[in-house]
């Protein structure tokens, strides 16, 4: 770690544990000082598709098919900050099925047979949802009461632990006509089938869904579901898996399907109060009847024959981010300390210029995007708070257009909206300029002139200055500033045993 870039570094650990969080001064900084969240921008993503693989669930493909990380933090506030629909989930074992047979997927289209009633028509393609491979059986939005589309999947020969193994499917329904039903069916030779449903008034353990939607996943033990059909009663064997629609028109499409497997897949686990304790359990999500989005609370939840050894893509992967002062690249803040006895009772200013925009990319959607600030401290503290948005490369401290914010900052320990007009991929900043006790602005001085950064009039740093990465070392430090400040400068040095 390089002079320059520890000097930025310190700074922005001294000014987010001494001002923005609402320190008082070396001298009487308390240890149980609260943490405050300072200048934040936060707003909602949705990354187009995440690998599980990666890092971090904020790891995304850049516009230059990089993969890298946003500035920011997941919202740690929320139970289960991460939200996806299950159908969305591709995975290898989601189009293995027949698994005896490496060379045949009931993925591929020309593996079904499209047959029914003289007077319907039916249609099977392979497609994409939202970045997912799916399956889509349709009809041709000409079915009448009595007719009949039957889509079948020969290439299956179970015929050992039928009972144990579980009818599984996720899938989205776009469309169901009123009267319309779809069935999917595990089917035996002889005439007995299991069937999973999807009807505007189905209930119970057999129904898939009773409305249009994405995101249903249905898995249930064939040996516990109800035989149809004509053979003897008993489903011994399965040949063939037949998605049937009666009635009326009707659309699915399937992006997991299997009949092969024991257990069922976990996608992801949920923490909620089930039993009115006010404690939270913990679910695992196997199965979906209502559309819309799961929320889990860790990507790592979802189960090992999903992620298997290359990882499951997460499509539409969705959660609310905070950037703040400790997730912006040192590099990136600019700062000026002046000594002045313009006011009784304060030794000196500083400003800092902290950039608040947040990254566009073809694979990021962002929602809710707002700046916000907290007031630390008392109305006469603040010389000025404002903000520019969509400076470009332009230096912020020759930025010559500012929004004047320091009007709403009366009152300590409000949250103050700065802005709520971001657009993604614009560089904004927000300047904060306030008074500091003599011990603040002693403490900081003496700080940077022990890095051999000359102080006389004024000190700056600000882009390109040295090195970079964020300043995480600094989050929720509160204690005396000198302290932080020795830390810190011991370990960025390897001063600490184990710590270079």
């Amino acid at each position: 770690m390089n002079t320059t870039k520890l000097k930025a570094v310190l700074f922005a650990a001294i000014m987010v544990t001494s001002v923005f969080a609402g320190v008082m001064g070396a001298a009487t900084a308390q240890s149980d000082t609260p943490d405050a969240p300072g200048v934040q921008t936060e707003g909602t993503v949705t990354i187009d598709s995440h690998n599980t693989t990666w890092d971090s669930p904020l790891h995304y493909e850049n516009d230059n098919g990089e993969v890298v990380a946003l500035d920011g933090h997941v919202n740690a506030s929320q139970d289960n900050p991460y939200r996806f629909d299950v159908s969305h989930v591709e995975f290898g074992d989601a189009d293995e099925f027949p698994h005896s047979d490496a060379d045949i997927s009931w993925y591929n289209e020309s593996r079904w047979t499209v047959g029914g009633s003289a007077s319907a028509k039916g249609s099977v393609a392979e497609t994409t949802t939202e970045g997912t491979p799916a399956l889509e059986v349709a009809t041709d939005d000409s079915m009448t009461s009595g007719d009949t589309v039957q889509v079948t999947f020969d290439d299956v020969d179970i015929s050992s632990d039928v009972q144990k193994k579980h009818l599984a499917t996720a899938l989205n329904v776009p469309a169901l006509d009123s009267g319309a039903e779809v069935q999917i069916r595990a089917e035996e030779a002889d005439g007995d089938y299991v069937r999973a449903v999807i009807n505007s008034s189905a209930s119970g353990e057999d129904t898939i869904a009773n409305s249009t939607g994405d995101g249903r996943l249905y898995q249930r033990q064939m040996g516990q579901m109800t035989v149809y059909g004509t053979g003897d009663g008993t489903l011994s064997n399965i040949d063939s898996v037949t998605v049937q629609i009666t009635d009326a028109d009707a659309t699915v499409e399937m992006t997991m399907l299997n009949l092969d497997k024991m257990g069922t897949y976990t996608y992801g686990e949920t923490r909620e109060d089930t039993d009115d304790d006010d404690e939270l359990e913990t679910t695992q999500i196997t199965e979906r009847k209502d559309a819309g989005a799961v929320e889990v609370h860790s990507l790592d939840t979802l189960g090992d024959s999903i992620r298997g050894s290359s990882g499951a893509t997460v499509h539409g992967l969705t959660m609310d981010v905070i950037k703040e002062v400790e997730d912006v690249d040192p590099d990136d803040i600019e700062y000026n300390l002046t000594e002045t006895d313009d006011r009784p009772g304060y030794h000196g200013t500083a400003t800092l210029w902290i950039p608040t925009g947040v990254e566009s990319a073809y694979e990021l959607g962002w929602t809710g995007l707002s700046t916000t600030a907290e007031q630390a401290y008392l109305e006469d503290r603040y010389l000025a708070v404002e903000y520019a948005e969509g400076v470009g490369d332009t230096n912020p401290q020759d930025v010559g257009s500012w929004t004047d914010q320091t009007g709403m900052f009366s009152e300590e320990g409000t949250v103050h909206s700065i802005d709520d007009t971001i657009q993604p991929g614009q560089t904004n900043y927000v300047r904060v300029s306030l008074r500091l006790q003599e011990s603040e602005f002693n403490t900081l001085r003496n700080t940077l002139e022990s890095l051999g950064e000359d102080v006389e009039g004024g000190v700056g740093m600000g882009p390109g200055s040295g090195g970079g990465g964020p300043i995480s070392f600094v989050q929720g430090v509160f204690g005396s500033i000198v302290a932080v400040v020795a830390g810190l400068f011991a370990k960025a040095r390897g001063w600490i045993p184990g710590m270079g």
